[in-house]
């Protein structure tokens, strides 16, 4: 894995920012073009990982926003969200990126695709071809498996408590979801989830 193809586009606008900024005589640009210069000095395994953090932020934040989500539609939204859920769980098992901000990427993401207590799944209300559009995506690419993954990727990670909670509340969703359909094989992991995270016991969950 090599870091030009990922920041050398960020790479091209922050230089010509701070080229601006010099003949402008501007000390936020002295400051933006000498923090640049400094990470171009670092090693190559930093720079990859902040360019997997940047683009991880980015991404949690379009998944918050339902008017981008809008425009795209149900189907691009459900396959741009499953490709970024395996490229997170990949780069958390490489560790090389943020497991704060990947394990609170995934959190949106699980919310978009299987909903929560207060936020209803991607697939609700939609029409039945693009219904059964998403239901095909989520089957065909193990979306379950993906997310189950993630729920035991997390056991080992240091997180903030209101990610830990998330995590409880979104481990009691998909243990009782009609849609995420967990079966008898894989309702351990989530058991072992909550156990392990000191979430609560399952007879907790409503």
């Amino acid at each position: 894995m090599t870091d030009g193809p990922l920041e050398s586009p960020v790479d091209d606008d922050l230089a010509h920012e701070g080229d601006a900024g010099l003949s402008a005589d501007s000390n936020d640009a002295d400051e933006e073009l000498e923090d640049e210069l400094i990470r171009r000095r670092l090693p190559i395994s930093t720079r990859t990982k902040n360019a997997f953090d940047r683009f991880t932020r980015r991404y949690s934040a379009a998944l918050a926003d339902q008017a981008f989500l809008d425009e795209l539609g149900p189907v691009v939204a459900t396959s741009n969200a499953v490709i970024f859920d395996n490229l997170l769980a990949r780069l958390l098992e490489r560790g090389i990126v943020d497991p704060q901000r990947a394990i609170d990427a995934q959190l949106a993401v699980w919310r978009l695709l299987w909903g929560d207590a207060d936020h209803q799944g991607i697939a609700t209300d939609l029409d039945p071809e693009s219904h059964e559009a998403v239901d095909d995506l989520l089957d065909g690419t193990m979306e379950r498996a993906t997310t189950l993954r993630g729920l035991a990727t997390s056991l080992g990670l240091k997180l903030i408590d209101a990610s830990r909670a998330e995590l409880r509340d979104t481990t009691r969703h998909l243990f009782i979801d009609e849609r995420f359909d967990l079966d008898p094989f894989s309702a351990p992991v989530c058991l072992w989830s909550l156990d392990h995270q000191g979430l609560g016991a399952v007879s907790d969950m409503s």
